[in-house]
């Protein structure tokens, strides 16, 4: 609101900072709370890395899918150095729990929303727009209770800080890597080269194929 009335563009990134500065000058000690560090990084993932990777992926998938992945990943790449400390274990079952949940997820933020404006003049309206809320935030709830009984997506990790420094370095060369492999691939001289190689590898198969027919019909 301020950046509008002033006429300057909104900055998310500025927006957020002074947010987490002011809830820890009220009250300090939120500092040490795993839920508002988990908050405060995934926002920050998705103002830095959403965008961006949503119109990466958006020219491969359609621009629905690709949104949802693109804030999956951004707020799960930030938030993870975070849940080692909390919990020494890799989940790759969230991504696809996030993109299930997906759906309902606007629809339940905007009725509680609504539920709380209305709670201050009409509890039976607040009511109304709560169970509606419940809707969404109850298939959530069954998702993750999925998501946590499904064991093979769960893999171990380093435990304290040097785990949480650990995963830091892993996503930096992931991330790295991601870069190169999508500058290569715009790259044309390697997609030609890539085709050119993938084609001498289809052709050299189909030749051996028809050689082993021949010879198992000698």
């Amino acid at each position: 609101a301020v950046a509008w009335c002033c006429k300057r563009p909104y900055q998310s990134a500025s927006a957020l900072s002074w947010t987490v500065i002011g809830v820890l000058l009220v009250n300090p000690s939120y500092a040490w709370d795993y839920a508002f560090a988990l908050s405060s990084a995934a926002t920050l993932g998705i103002v830095v890395m959403g965008v961006p990777i949503s119109k990466t992926f958006a020219k491969y998938m359609p621009s629905c899918v690709a949104s949802a992945l693109a804030i999956t990943l951004s707020a799960q790449f930030w938030t993870m150095p975070v849940q080692i400390l909390m919990q020494p274990e890799v989940s790759f079952m969230s991504v696809p729990a996030n993109l299930i949940v997906a759906p309902l997820m606007d629809w339940a933020t905007v009725c509680g929303l609504i539920s709380l404006v209305c709670a201050s003049f009409n509890d039976g309206l607040s009511l109304i727009f709560a169970r509606a809320s419940s809707i969404g935030t109850s298939f959530m709830q069954k998702c993750a209770c999925w998501c946590d009984e499904v064991s093979f997506g769960v893999f171990p990790w380093i435990k304290g800080a040097a785990g949480a420094w650990a995963m830091l370095c892993a996503e930096f060369v992931i991330l790295a890597l991601f870069m190169l492999a999508l500058r290569a691939f715009r790259n044309k001289y390697y997609v030609q080269r890539a085709s050119i190689i993938g084609q001498l590898w289809s052709a050299s198969a189909k030749r051996t194929l028809r050689e082993a027919e021949k010879i198992f019909e000698e």
